[in-house]
């Protein structure tokens, strides 16, 4: 969230809105929030992605080269939702060969075509922690791809994919002051992994001294202060 006066605080935004977002934009073939190609490097993280458009990989596309490095994308503390146009985009996330993309503590929720979509034997792809519910078609990563894949809740995925590495049912997501898509208390997802990133989507803190963190993009009870830090500077 970056650092100095300038910094942005996202305890003091409004509902719904998020320090880094791509959102509303449209193209007329893929890629409508992002298009990674030729040796591209990504990091996406603390991002919300919404309401983009296009006939392929709504939210993200990459496409490969023989002749430049693989994409490589990192995603990390990542909400995506309301992406594709419903009977019109195929995909939410597609990945096409010689990529590599690392995906942890994401929610991909509420889309229009396949959350994620790999095809290409030539891919690399890493699921943890993350939430994939409610989309209006099934995930689907190709057989022969190398896919790792942990503590994840996701909807049923089709029956030529991969398992995506956890299904615990219906998330239980409730809305809060911040903004949808939060863990109720009795949410599966809840305290569900026994690592995480040091950090949720909304600033928060995620270790909560249980050594127990949720999937998805936000930490249900997340600390403002990070539990260890005991003593500030000057301070003894």
């Amino acid at each position: 969230y970056g650092t100095g006066a300038g910094q942005c605080n996202p305890s003091q935004l409004g509902f719904n809105e998020y320090c880094s977002a791509l959102i509303n934009n449209h193209s007329n073939e893929g890629g409508g929030a992002v298009f990674a190609i030729f040796g591209s490097v990504v990091n996406i993280k603390n991002t919300f992605i919404s309401g983009n458009t296009a006939e392929k990989g709504s939210a993200v596309l990459t496409s490969d080269s023989d002749v430049f490095d693989d994409v490589v994308i990192n995603m990390e503390n990542v909400l995506i939702t309301d992406n594709g146009i419903s009977g019109d985009s195929t995909s939410v996330i597609e990945i096409s060969g010689n990529s590599n993309i690392t995906m942890n503590s994401i929610t991909v929720a509420e889309n229009q075509g396949a959350p994620l979509l790999i095809q290409n034997f030539d891919t690399e792809v890493e699921l943890t922690n993350s939430i994939i519910f409610d989309n209006t078609a099934a995930p689907e990563v190709a057989f022969g791809s190398s896919f790792t894949r942990s503590c994840n809740n996701s909807q049923a995925p089709s029956p030529s994919s991969q398992t995506m590495g956890g299904n615990l049912g219906d998330p239980l997501f409730e809305t809060t002051s911040r903004g949808d898509y939060r863990l109720s208390d009795t949410s599966p997802s809840h305290n569900a992994c026994t690592s995480g990133p040091l950090g949720d989507l909304d600033g928060l803190f995620r270790n909560d001294g249980t050594g127990l963190y949720d999937q998805g993009a936000f930490e249900l009870g997340g600390l403002e202060v990070d539990p260890d830090i005991i003593f500030v500077d000057g301070f003894e």
